[in-house]
């Protein structure tokens, strides 16, 4: 059930990212802060929702290419653009979710551990 809800949030914000003027934000670094939120929560959230490490690199394979694919498909929507800003904001929330969830991860087995001791 986990993965279902995982892919099916990840579906719709996909969706979301191709709606042109959705919620403007302030300024244009709060839109790069934002890709790399939601990146890093959507990674830290695939470690608590998939349990081997290949599904882990799937999730990381599949957001990278979606994400750089989802600039690419903005580019033939009126009213949005390609950005390569987007794209590196992507990336780094990826790899800030690949640390901070297997540091997460590995704290809440290894509390798991301790109190099975």
């Amino acid at each position: 059930m986990k993965p279902l809800l995982y892919t099916l949030a990840l579906t719709l914000l996909a969706i979301l990212a191709l709606v042109p003027d959705l919620f403007p934000l302030p300024t244009y670094y709060a839109d790069k802060m934002l890709h790399i939120l939601v990146c890093t929560l959507i990674l830290i959230w695939a470690f608590f929702t998939f349990k081997s490490r290949r599904a882990i690199a799937i999730v990381c394979a599949l957001l990278a290419t979606g994400g750089i694919g989802l600039e690419g498909v903005q580019g033939l929507i009126p009213g949005r653009e390609v950005s390569l800003d987007d794209m590196a904001a992507n990336l780094i929330g990826i790899a800030s979710g690949l640390l901070i969830g297997y540091l997460l991860k590995s704290g809440v087995e290894a509390g798991k551990r301790d109190l099975n001791q």
